[in-house]
């Protein structure tokens, strides 16, 4: 199959679309494209005569033209086809048609019955070709050939072939097919070209046309099942005659050989290869496979009819597997090749501060270059032996990235763990030395915890510390986000390739696709003696990943656990990033960003260290549009007022007005507390505690040493008495007070904190204590945790985390009074954990009345004292029995007296529209009803009637 683009001139008055609309020659298809210019017009033609030339087609067309010309002469003027046309004729690739035309060129595949061949390598704007197509050029200078095949990373499998080719005759039929193995993917792609220009030029190559199927793009992503089928219907015989005479690129080099999509992709190579076997010596086939894929090269050759040449990166000698002997010996020789006598003392040097030690990571040609450097620097060149810097003794380096990491903010713990696998890996180069086999740790990690914890920074100085201790021979880092892994730019074995020798982060590792999880944990097993991964995400989400495969863990040295910044850990990071942007903050400022970020509970989505940086980046642009409006307000209607000079005193200063703080709510919360009916000694104990704490935090940040005592509380009481409403605003006060930072209220019943799968009890208190960072974490009726297996693993989990997170939320227990006395002694650590108890009284008669009469206006209702009465009346009469519901009784009295008063109403006026808006808010004595219901509960201790004790 064969593709010519035909540039037509000369004939202005040439109607081409009609002339190829009439045009039929036998086994060439011709189509009108497009036009350049009012005398050019492009023509596309495709042939199945493989002996075609461009000659031959112009001859063609020539005598097609004069044939109709002489048919149309009766029918019209002779200038109707010109006599002066000339063509231009270039073989090119269908894709080359394209760029002119992409609706006409695909009109011509279908003439010359290539609906598969299209379909294949067009599949739309939002689909990747599964076949694509080029020309090869041409290229005779085969010393240019031999330079590109020698200096590539395949030189000896690819220069052995090029010596077979070219000591072979010319032959278009095909002799032999070849498999590449992928190391890395432009290394592999630079290989396969020199070797189809070299099969072109010696005249081994079916033709100039390459196509390219890509294997990668099967199964992909929307609907797998339905692209799979329809790709399988269009591999059939035709396909096999369309690609006659060309060379095929089987590009399965991106697949991991095992993993869903490669099955996918191997059903339809198979069947591919079954379409075009009776081809075999038409098609040249190039098989681009990735290393290690022995299983699939042996099925390869089994279903080719043709024998494969296989071609293979070329073989490095692994130093550290190398007898120091046998290392000795390689570099005596390679450097009495080069015209070198080394003395065996310098040889020794040489070994003992690089292979001996194991920290040499590259070849023997490596080594002999080092030798023959400070030979150099020894002998004619010594002048320069103190003005040059040669590799030093990895022992006696300095680790300037330990002092980096030890200054960084908190992180105690991993800075531990990194000091621990610096100082491991620096004796195993004194064990190494003293010639004791090395051990089999691996360096690749997982950084896990919130988002803002400084993984990344870590990462950086990580990188560093390990090229200074000689563990890798560069200190990059290469950073790649998990969800991009295996998209262009990202596919797995290029990463590794460009991060060689150095530090790969993968960052949110979690979003890694599964299918190439297998092909990342191969790859750091080949690459663990110079290249190291770090994982990094959330930790709930990276031991998931572990748990995915398990021969992640085998690869895995350490799992470091990045905690959340304290509080006095965000104000250093706070005060280095203000320096570092020359801002100075007033002491009112200063107190308010202190009371911001010392408020306990920075929620997980705040980012730690993130979360500073935004404060700061907010306060910094409050106060440039302070400073702007202060300009603004001099010249504002007067143009002729000049603006005052800004100084940069002025500029550097940050003053309160700059630091944002949280909406208030339209009533202090203070105020909230004391609207509440009753409640005295509860309001007087609840301001005393809050006082405390925020005593203890000024006393803080004052620089006092202060232990932060709990905030934790219990409540106790019979149903109704306020305890909810209390708790909740006892978070809206911390939050007004900056003792926490959120405020909000949450509320989990005994039943939310305990798990029906047998150890899953702990992870969920802990996630519900994270959603609280920063909250009120109201835990009703808390007693019922102590009836069950796992309600006691939920109070161990909830103890040890009311310790942990003792400055970022406070955690309040509610239930019955006795019950809950009960409850407490169950575990020994409530003891420390919670160092108030309010108990909460049952509402007295007239407390009830009075909540009621709130109740009432607060929906919109007004009562009459004759109604007053009528209230207090109820509630003498339930006596000790509201002791089950108290306020809630008044609220029922309440929905009770507002249905009956909509009944009254609709009874007594025929049209309820034309009520007054007087007659629609009372409530009146007959509204007010006891409930037979209300009678039947029993009480189990007396209840004075109008008794205001509670108050």
């Amino acid at each position: 199959m064969k593709f010519f683009r035909i540039t037509c001139s000369g004939g202005q008055h040439v109607d081409y679309e009609n002339f190829c609309e009439e045009l039929v020659l036998q086994d060439t298809y011709i189509e009108y494209l497009t036009h350049d210019f009012a005398s050019i017009s492009i023509l596309g033609a495709v042939t199945h005569k493989n002996a075609l030339t461009p000659d031959d087609l112009e001859l063609m067309l020539s005598e097609a033209i004069t044939e109709n010309l002489q048919k149309n002469l009766l029918k019209t003027d002779p200038r109707y086809f010109g006599s002066n046309v000339r063509f231009d004729i270039e073989e090119v690739s269908y894709a080359n048609l394209v760029t002119s035309s992409r609706n006409r060129a695909n009109m011509l595949l279908q003439k010359a019955n290539l609906t598969e061949f299209l379909e294949l390598h067009e599949r739309g704007i939002y689909q990747r070709n599964l076949l694509s197509s080029t020309l090869n050029g041409c290229n005779h200078d085969w010393k240019k050939l031999y330079a590109e095949a020698s200096s590539s990373y395949y030189s000896g499998d690819l220069t052995a072939e090029l010596d077979r080719i070219l000591g072979s005759p010319a032959n278009h039929s095909v002799v032999v097919n070849y498999v590449i193995t992928v190391a890395d993917t432009t290394s592999a792609y630079d290989a396969k070209d020199v070797l189809l220009k070299v099969l072109e030029g010696a005249g081994r190559a079916p033709s100039r046309y390459i196509y390219t199927f890509d294997f990668f793009q099967l199964g992909v992503e929307h609907t797998p099942s339905r692209s799979f089928q329809e790709v399988k219907d269009l591999v059939n015989m035709n396909l096999g005659v369309a690609l006659r005479n060309s060379t095929l690129i089987l590009d399965y080099s991106r697949l991991t050989y095992g993993s869903k999509r490669e099955s996918v992709a191997y059903e339809v190579l198979t069947q591919l290869l079954d379409r075009i076997s009776h081809l075999a010596r038409e098609i040249q086939i190039v098989f681009l496979v990735p290393s290690n894929s022995k299983n699939l090269i042996e099925n390869l050759i089994k279903r080719t009819p043709l024998p494969v040449v296989l071609i293979e990166p070329d073989k490095v000698a692994d130093l550290s597997s190398m007898s120091p002997q046998e290392t000795r010996r390689q570099l005596a020789e390679k450097l009495s090749s080069m015209s070198y006598s080394p003395q065996g003392s310098s040889l020794d040097r040489l070994l003992e501060k690089t292979v001996s030690n194991y920290s040499f990571h590259g070849t023997i040609d490596d080594l002999a270059n080092q030798w023959i450097n400070e030979h150099n620097l020894e002998t004619d060149y010594y002048r320069y032996a103190n003005a040059v810097r040669l590799p030093d003794d990895i022992l006696s380096r300095e680790a300037k990235g330990i002092d980096r990491l030890k200054e960084l903010i908190g992180l105690k713990a991993v800075k531990e763990e990194i000091i621990r696998i610096v100082r491991s890996n620096r004796s195993e180069f004194r064990y190494r030395r003293l010639g004791l086999p090395p051990s089999d740790a691996s360096l690749h990690c997982v950084f896990q915890g919130p988002p803002g914890t400084g993984k990344t920074e870590v990462a950086r100085i990580y990188a560093e510390i390990l090229r200074d201790a000689g563990i890798i021979p560069e200190g990059r880092i290469l950073e790649v986000d998990g969800s991009a892994l295996g998209s262009p730019g990202y596919f797995v074995n290029d990463v590794f390739r460009r991060g060689k020798g150095s530090i790969i982060f993968i960052d949110e590792a979690y979003a890694i696709s599964p299918p190439l999880i297998s092909e990342l944990i191969a790859q750091m097993e080949n690459n663990r003696s110079d290249t190291v991964v770090i994982l990094a995400g959330y930790r709930e989400s990276m031991q998931q990943l572990l748990s995915f495969n398990e021969g992640f863990r085998s690869r895995i040295g350490a799992v470091i656990d990045f905690p959340n910044y304290s509080t006095d850990e965000l104000v250093q990071i706070f005060d280095l990033m203000a320096k570092h942007q020359n801002l100075k903050l007033t002491d009112a400022a200063r107190s308010l960003v202190q009371n911001q970020l010392a408020a306990a509970g920075m929620r997980p989505d705040q980012g730690n260290a993130r979360y500073v940086r935004q404060l700061l980046a907010d306060i910094r642009q409050r106060q440039q549009e302070r400073i702007d409006v202060w300009i603004s307000s001099f010249s504002a209607g007067d143009s002729a007022v000049l603006e005052p000079e800004l100084t940069l005193e002025q500029a550097q200063t940050i003053i309160a007005d700059d630091v944002p703080t949280p909406e208030q709510e339209a009533i202090p919360a203070v105020e909230q507390l004391e609207q509440l009916v009753g409640l005295h000694s509860i309001k007087d104990e609840v301001k005393r505690q809050l006082d405390f704490v925020e005593i203890q935090k000024i006393r803080r940040d004052r620089g006092i040493a202060t232990r932060f005592t709990p905030m934790h509380m219990v409540f106790t009481g019979n149903p109704g008495t306020g305890k909810t409403e209390i708790a909740r605003i006892v978070g809206k006060i911390a939050r007004e007070r900056k003792i926490l930072a959120v405020g909000k209220f949450i509320e989990v019943s005994a039943a939310q904190l305990t798990s029906p799968i047998p150890g899953g009890t702990a992870h969920v208190v802990t996630r519900v204590f994270n959603e609280a960072r920063g909250s009120v974490l109201f835990v009703d009726e808390a007693y019922s945790l102590g009836s069950t297996a796992a309600g006691h693993e939920a109070v161990d989990a909830m103890v040890k985390l009311m310790e942990d997170m003792r400055e970022e939320l406070i955690v309040i227990l509610a239930g019955y009074t006795k019950d809950m006395e009960a409850f407490m002694k169950t575990n020994d650590g409530f003891a420390s954990r919670v160092r108030t108890t309010i108990k909460f009284p049952d509402y007295s008669a007239s407390e009830l009345m009075e909540i009621f009469e709130l109740a009432a206006k607060g929906d919109g209702y007004s009562i009459t004292s004759a109604t007053q009465a009528k209230a207090l009346e109820i509630f003498q009469e339930l006596g000790s029995r509201t002791r089950d519901g108290n306020g809630r009784f008044a609220r029922q009295l309440l929905e009770e007296a507002k249905l009956n008063q909509a009944v009254r109403l609709q009874r007594r006026h025929h049209e309820p529209h034309e009520l007054s808006t007087d007659n629609l808010q009372l409530l009146i004595p007959e509204d007010l009803t006891f409930k037979d219901e209300w009678k039947e509960t029993q009480a189990s201790i007396g209840f004075i009637p109008n008794s205001d004790l509670a108050r």
